[in-house]
């Protein structure tokens, strides 16, 4: 008949023991390790999704606020030139100001005959800034205009 060979029955009750055990103290755990394991690395891909979206934010915020800085540059700049145009205009304005002023000085210490000439002359100008201010009237000069076409007929006659 058969023997059973007790070893082997032994073997085998101490492999399902082995088994059962295992399966107790060690499947448990490593589920629970790879559970955990599998949340903290779905934790950190999300984590890292929330880190994109505010970078792609701030990028956006950082966009907006050079794009802002370059109005601001823009209008500074246009400011700056516009400053410098009334600088401009101011001095040339002084400096017409100044020829005035000289031209009055020499005025004052010509001949006689220079003055005559000049009273002459004056009435001249009335006439022709009449005739000027009548003309201008009908073409409908702006101002600036006119002051340079007085200017220059003055220029003429200094």
């Amino acid at each position: 008949m058969l023997e059973i060979d007790w070893t082997i029955v032994l073997v085998i009750i101490n492999f399902i023991i082995l088994v059962v055990l295992m399966g107790a103290f060690l499947y448990g755990p490593l589920i629970k390790f790879l559970d955990d394991r599998s949340a903290s690395i779905q934790s950190d891909i999300d984590s890292a999704e929330e880190s994109k979206l505010d970078a792609e934010k701030v990028l956006e915020e950082v966009r907006a606020e050079l794009q802002k800085a370059k109005v601001e540059g823009r209008k500074i700049i246009d400011d700056a030139n516009e400053k410098s145009r009334e600088e401009h205009k101011s001095i040339l304005q002084e400096a017409n100001a100044a020829k005035e002023e000289i031209l009055a000085e020499s005025q004052v210490q010509t001949s006689a005959m220079v003055k005559q000439a000049k009273d002459e002359l004056k009435k001249e100008v009335v006439v022709i800034a009449s005739e000027i201010a009548e003309k201008l009237i009908k073409d409908n000069i702006a101002t600036i205009d006119q002051e340079k076409i007085v200017n220059d007929y003055l220029a003429k006659w200094s």
